[in-house]
Parts: C-alpha cells; structure tokens; sequence
C-alpha cells in the first residue's frame, strides 16, 4: 500500500471515530436530560453530564489538528501555536474528566457508606455546582501554565498530538511534569481505592440482604448493574490511567533508555483511549 492510500486510510478512521465520539456523547446526554423527572438532575447525574460535555469538547476541540496530520501523511501542520492548543485541550479535558469521575466515585463512597450524613447534608446540587465550577477552573489554569512558561508542551509520539514534556531538562518543565503527574497519581488512586470500597459495601449489603429476605428485583437488579458498573470503571481507570500517570517516574529510571519507543508509544495509545472511551458513557448511563 502506498503513502497516500495509507493516509487516506487514516483519514477515514479518524472521522468515523470523530463522528463515533458525537453520536455516543449526544445520545448519552439525550437519554440524560429525557429521564430528567426521574433523577430529578441529582448530584449524580449533575456530574455525569458534566463528563460527557468535557468529552465532547475534548473530541470536537482535537479532531481538526488530528484530522490536519493525518490528512497531510502525518507531518505536523501549525508549528508550536498549534502544539501548544493541542497540549492545552489535551491536559484540561484528561484532568477534569479525571476529576470529575474522581467526584462521582466520593460521591458513591460517602452516598453508601454514609447515607445519613450524605442525605441530611443540604444543597448537595449547588455544592456539586460549586465543586463543577473549581474543577474546571482549576484544571483550566493547570493547563495554561506551560504557555506562559511554566512547563512545555512537546511533540509527542508519533508525531499526532503534543502533551507536557516527559523528558524535561530545565528546573521549571520538571516541576510542571512532577505536578501533572502527582495530581494525576492521586485522582487515579482515590478514583480505584473509593470505587473498590462501595463495590466492597454493594456486595456485603447483597449478602446481608439474601440472609434476611428476598430483595425487590429492580433493587437487585440496580445493585447488580451498580457493581458491574463499578467494577468496569476501576478497570478502565487503573488500564487507561496508570501508564500516563507513571510515565514521569518512569522516564527517570534505566529501563527508559531500553524501551523508550515502545513505552511511550504505549502511553500515546492508552491517551487516545481514554479520549475514546464512548462505550463507557453508556455503561455509565445505567447508573
């Protein structure tokens, strides 16, 4: 196959998965807002929704840039302008969506282990608001700091999308590294350890329940959707997350030399899935 039907190729794989990520995230937030009466827009779904919009732009800001460089045999097209607005979308949409399922997950930890704290504290929406509100801001800055030179931002294998510089040499793009990469440690850790903790309580409850007497169905049925549910985002977060997340670490140790290629084309992979990950939306939704 020559280079021009190779990228051709890539071109048409590119737009249907743009095209996959729009159907998938539209539909999720159609079923969301048409079942409005019946989760009356709880903390919840308030975060859910909030998910699927920071996947959408994610997938909407990207596509264009993505779309350039594979269009044009994948050479980099706008130089670092476009490198910095790629690294910039790149690190606000993975952290705040990463903290918002962060959210969701200590949501469902203190909403199971304990229920009447979480149901006789008031305005959880306009706390959920508020916790919306400095996710985004908060990640949004995060991100702006290696444009005004706190951090850079870099080309990044295979030569498709820029991300924070995993090989910095100067003081102030290591610290930026150090930074991304501990909050991003940390988010993936709670995310994990919280979601384990309310599947171990979803299933200590189920136990204790068919001891007793025989549970409603549908309430067997949402514990059970609850636990595979759960279960799928500790897999997806632990596979998708870890190698981005120790990649810093990683960098500074000597098997970096060895598989250097290889790693970080791993961890270029494991990106464009997390950005991808239409199919959990929906699985989500079941919640």
């Amino acid at each position: 196959m020559d280079t021009d039907s190779k990228s051709k190729g890539y071109v048409g794989m590119i737009i249907a998965m743009f095209l996959l990520a729009l159907v998938f995230n539209i539909s999720a937030l159609i079923m969301i807002v048409r079942s409005s009466k019946s989760h009356k827009w709880s903390a919840f779904y308030r975060l859910m929704v909030s998910l699927n919009i920071t996947d959408l732009v994610g997938s909407v800001t990207c596509f264009p840039v993505l779309l350039a460089t594979y269009a044009n045999n994948v050479q980099w097209q706008g130089g670092q302008p476009v490198c910095d607005y790629t690294g910039y979308m790149i690190s606000f949409v993975f952290l705040s969506s990463a903290s918002i399922i962060g959210a969701m997950s200590t949501e469902r930890f203190v909403g199971v282990w304990f229920p009447f704290f979480y149901n006789k504290s008031g305005a959880k929406e306009r706390r959920t608001n508020i916790i919306l509100g400095g996710i985004w801001t908060t990640t949004a800055c995060i991100a702006l700091l290696p444009i005004i030179g706190f951090g850079e931002y870099v080309l990044q294998y295979p030569g498709t999308w820029c991300f924070y510089n995993f090989r910095a040499k100067n003081l102030a793009d290591k610290v930026y590294a150090y930074l991304y990469s501990v909050i991003w440690v940390l988010i993936i850790f709670c995310t994990v350890l919280f979601n384990l903790l309310v599947i171990v309580k979803l299933v200590m409850r189920r136990v204790s329940a068919s001891d007793k007497k025989k549970q409603n169905s549908k309430a067997k049925r949402n514990e059970i959707y609850s636990i595979v549910l759960l279960v799928v985002i500790v897999i997806v977060t632990a596979t998708c997350g870890v190698p981005l997340a120790v990649s810093y670490f990683y960098m500074y140790t000597p098997f970096w030399e060895i598989n250097y290629a290889d790693f970080f084309g791993l961890v270029a992979i494991e990106i464009h899935v997390i950005c991808k990950s239409d199919p959990y939306e929906k699985i989500r939704y079941v919640h």
